[in-house]
């Protein structure tokens, strides 16, 4: 995902996730707009349907999975 601007990936369209900030080097873009080019180390925090997180895990190299305890926990993919 380095290198592509937020417009790239389509979040807002499927699955309709929001992009309400990007934590990068220790501080935030908050309400960032299409034109937002991701770096690497970038944490992207979205809103959206339940459906989305896997997606959006998926292209951030993780799996979201379901704990002992029924909570998601996200894992590095590999």
């Amino acid at each position: 995902m380095a290198g592509s601007t937020l417009k790239d990936l389509q979040l807002n369209i499927e699955p309709g996730l929001t992009v309400l900030a990007i934590r990068r080097d220790g501080g935030y873009v908050y309400r960032p707009r299409g034109a937002v080019r991701l770096v690497a180390g970038d944490e992207i925090i979205a809103s959206g349907p339940e459906e989305g997180q896997a997606l959006l895990a998926a292209m951030c190299g993780w799996e979201l999975l379901e704990d002992e305890g029924g909570e998601d926990e996200l894992v590095p993919v590999g």
